[in-house]
């Protein structure tokens, strides 16, 4: 199942929801008959914050913490749940401390940026337009995330994603090698 939550709810009849914290952790709680979940927020960014809605009054984010605490609770009720968080915004590496799950779970974290960095984002070229056309050719985790990190660092110079699925804030080849196989 997809749930896609958007500013355009309304004007776009593709888009099942506004664009919401509530909204957002509706969805990610509605998951657990699932095995895997997949959660991907872009959208701009700063200091473990992606704002969800800047337009909205009051403006709608979501916070590293609650994103966090939203998808521990699922591992409560679903233990053995794969969980990918794939976040295209600036300063979106500043989630992953908040973003390691407790010991004998299964997350990886994907930041278009380290915390200190901006993430780029043209019509042509993003981190998460390069990384969903990997996956979508039917490549794995990664795959799409090695060849989009080392194109988005060719690219733009002071962009560096990051990938982390052995919860120790680097991307390096433990990574690599627990993203392998994984869709």
């Amino acid at each position: 199942n997809i749930t896609y939550l958007s500013h355009s709810y309304g004007s776009d009849p593709l888009v099942d929801a506004p664009s919401t914290m509530n909204n957002l952790a509706a969805a990610i709680q509605s998951c657990t008959d699932a095995d895997e979940l997949v959660v991907y927020i872009m959208d701009h960014g700063g200091d473990d914050i992606i704002y969800l809605d800047k337009s909205s009054t009051p403006m709608e984010f979501v916070t590293a913490s609650r994103l966090a605490q939203e998808l521990n609770a699922l591992y409560a009720t679903k233990p053995g749940m794969q969980q990918a968080v794939i976040l295209e915004a600036c300063h979106s590496g500043s989630f992953l401390d908040d973003l390691k799950p407790a010991d004998g779970f299964d997350r990886i974290v994907i930041a278009s940026s380290q915390s200190d960095q901006v993430a780029y984002v043209a019509s042509q070229m993003s981190f998460s337009l390069l990384f969903w056309a990997h996956i979508f050719a039917g490549n794995d985790i990664a795959n799409a995330m090695v060849t989009s990190h080392n194109n988005i660092k060719l690219t733009y110079k002071k962009q560096d994603p990051i990938g982390d699925a052995d919860h120790d804030g680097d991307f390096d080849t433990n990574d690599v090698a627990l993203m392998t196989g994984r869709y």
